[in-house]
């Protein structure tokens, strides 16, 4: 629990004092790629099986799963003697290094863009849900190039190269005809309580045919009975009431171009797309592909505003680490204890 601690008082402090600093960002960037993929076998619910799979994979080849670039480059660092944690932080920092152009591009506070890494609890996840998280760091630079100059083409095949991380990159290829529409109220209110409303009556039963190997896969992973049900439907709707009153905060106080802006439409969409698989763990799987933009959009809405900048801030930190500090405590992806590897 001390190092989320050390971390999180480190970048906020960054936050205020050093907002620009190249060499910081790369600094901090290179840290938590060494936490991500140094960590021991017991942090990240997940970290045995992806052990696992990359000497499979060494031994074996790779005979179709998982995503081809993942599964190709696990076999290729396997064979030519990269262990196992090493491989995980080179990829890591690679995936970051994209995030970081998109941060240099958009950000006017880099520190704070690497506060929101951590305090939306994204780097976390990295510790579990590991070939998502590299996809969606990618996804992050695709996007600032679907925003700084509607690059389509440059869009499409970044997000191509995530799915060859995780397939379900691909659900932000919808993102090429967010463009057309404009967020009216009346949409997003239709659109919140009829997303809720069919997502509280199950949607995946429907979907998970038509998902594959996925939905095979998922259904095997976590049992017939995969609904969320009790305390864990109460959570996940109060994550949805969350996430909803945290956008409509940004619609009513961002100047009308981040009121438009790709950032604010990903942000509703992942909220619909939560509310829909509500009582699923796959809808924060999903959800996550929309949410990490926010990641650069949220220190955008700082500098852009109807309110005092040192506010917006403030309110910014405040709303992220409600977040951040619920699941730690409630340990969400098992990574508290910290622990770096012994191999």
């Amino acid at each position: 629990m001390l190092v989320y601690l050390f971390i999180y008082i480190l970048l906020l402090v960054g936050a205020y004092i050093s907002e620009r600093s190249v060499f910081l960002l790369y600094v901090i960037l290179a840290f938590f790629a060494f936490i991500v993929g140094y960590r021991a076998d017991t942090v990240g619910m997940d970290t045995g099986t992806y052990y696992k799979l990359y000497e499979s994979l060494g031994n074996y080849g790779y005979l179709g799963y998982p995503e081809p670039i993942f599964g190709i480059l696990c076999e290729f660092s396997n064979k030519i003697g990269i262990p196992f944690p090493l491989f995980q932080t080179i990829l890591m920092f690679l995936a970051l290094c994209l995030t970081a152009l998109a941060i240099r591009k958009e950000s006017n506070n880099y520190c704070l863009s690497m506060f929101l890494m951590l305090s939306m609890y994204f780097i976390c996840y990295a510790m579990n849900i590991y070939r998502q998280i590299l996809a969606c760091f990618i996804v992050i630079y695709a996007c600032s190039l679907l925003i700084n100059g509607h690059q389509k083409w440059k869009f499409v095949f970044w997000v191509i190269v995530a799915a060859g991380f995780h397939l379900f990159a691909l659900i932000l290829l919808l993102a090429l005809l967010l463009d057309r529409i404009r967020l009216r109220k009346s949409y997003i209110y239709v659109g919140l309580a009829l997303s809720l409303i069919i997502g509280l009556v199950s949607i995946l039963n429907l979907l998970v045919p038509l998902l594959g190997f996925y939905g095979e896969y998922y259904i095997e992973a976590t049992g017939e009975d995969y609904a969320k049900s009790g305390m864990r439907l109460i959570l996940a709707f109060l994550i949805s009431v969350y996430w909803t009153v945290g956008f409509f905060y940004l619609y009513k106080h961002a100047d009308d171009e981040f009121r438009e802006s790709l950032y604010m439409k990903l942000f509703l969409v992942g909220i619909l797309v939560y509310n829909l698989l509500i009582r699923h763990d796959l809808g924060l799987r999903v959800t996550l592909y929309f949410l990490f933009p926010m990641i650069v959009g949220l220190s955008v809405f700082v500098d852009t505003a109807k309110m005092n900048r040192l506010k917006a801030q403030a309110l910014v930190v405040s709303y992220t680490s409600i977040y951040y500090f619920l699941f730690l405590a409630m340990n969400s992806a098992n990574v508290v204890p910290y622990t770096i590897t012994q191999d």
